[in-house]
């Protein structure tokens, strides 16, 4: 690697994220053993089923991460 640079791309590639993201899930089971994940949709419906709000995440490693509350 010759030349690294920090590039924002607020609407990159989607590969590239996924190469990131998994890259780095990778790492982390490596470093500590801790292989489950869990993603987490947890929704608030009104009575027609609509959906009014929720919260999105994952569980690893014993914690809970929201993305979206």
């Amino acid at each position: 690697m010759t030349d690294p640079r920090i590039v924002s791309e607020p609407r990159g590639d989607a590969e590239d994220a996924a190469f990131v993201r998994d890259s780095l899930g990778l790492f982390n089971v490596g470093v500590t053993g801790d292989s489950y994940y869990s993603p987490l949709a947890i929704y608030l419906k009104d009575e027609r089923g609509a959906v009014l709000g929720g919260a999105l995440g994952h569980v690893w490693g014993g914690w809970l991460d929201l993305d979206a509350l």
